[in-house]
């Protein structure tokens, strides 16, 4: 998947990162499979520092929930790993606020699209 002219072109010219967050679920399907919860909620929470697009997988999240097959005390590892991505902007000077409330600053930026 690396090498695809397709996966080239959206990641170098256009300055896409899905194959980043993809990457990161498909890690988190694998550890469930394989009975590693703890791994799995915390690169939920590393793809959810990429990138808002994990939401899509939370329905997935919640069946799992329901079926006792993920706990919630596990779930809480997605709050540690969505904090570990946000350590390196802290360390460079970003206000603890907007470190973490990244994504809905970037939704309010672009208001004069509509």
């Amino acid at each position: 998947m690396l090498f695809l002219p397709t996966e080239i072109l959206n990641l170098a010219l256009w300055g896409q990162c899905e194959s980043l967050w993809v990457c990161y679920i498909i890690y988190v399907i694998y550890f469930i499979l394989k009975n590693k919860n703890l791994i799995a909620m915390l690169l939920l929470g590393f793809s959810k520092g990429i990138t808002l697009h994990t939401v899509f997988f939370f329905p997935t999240l919640i069946w799992l929930f329901l079926v006792k097959r993920v706990k919630l005390r596990q779930m809480l590892l997605i709050l540690i790993g969505y904090f570990i991505t946000i350590i390196p902007g802290l360390i460079f000077g970003a206000p603890f606020n907007e470190a973490i409330n990244v994504f809905m600053l970037q939704m309010n930026s672009y208001q004069d699209a509509n």
